[in-house]
């Protein structure tokens, strides 16, 4: 089941050295999972991805939102937008924090030089 939610049925045969690093950490996360954690700290699981991979683990996590705690750290802001709290942070300080919609369309985080995501797309 787990191969298959996380698309890795067709790589099952293959060693992980010889996977992207992409289905490297699709594979992390799917053995993570398999353990059943009540809370995952992902810290940039979508750094250096391709974008359809990067979309693929960001779907991952929110599905596990059911059944465990999930702390996503990353510097994409966009990456947020399914989150149920988001925390913006400056040189280690928390600038803003709350609902997806309140802190990412905040113009507080220009300064910062953190652009406002545009949620309509």
């Amino acid at each position: 089941d787990v191969l298959t939610r996380f698309e890795l049925s067709e790589l099952r045969k293959k060693t992980p050295e010889s996977l992207s690093d992409g289905w490297k950490q699709m594979l992390v996360l799917a053995s993570i999972v398999i353990m059943q954690p009540d809370f995952l700290i992902m810290d940039k699981p979508g750094a250096f991805l391709d974008p359809d991979l990067k979309q693929l683990i960001l779907e991952q996590a929110t599905l596990l939102k059911k059944d465990a705690g999930v702390l996503w750290i990353g510097t994409d802001a966009s990456e947020a937008t399914n989150a149920d709290e988001v925390w913006e942070m400056v040189s280690g300080k928390i600038v803003a924090s709350g609902e997806p919609r309140d802190v990412l369309l905040s113009h507080i985080l220009e300064p910062a030089g953190i652009e406002p995501v545009d949620l309509s797309k």
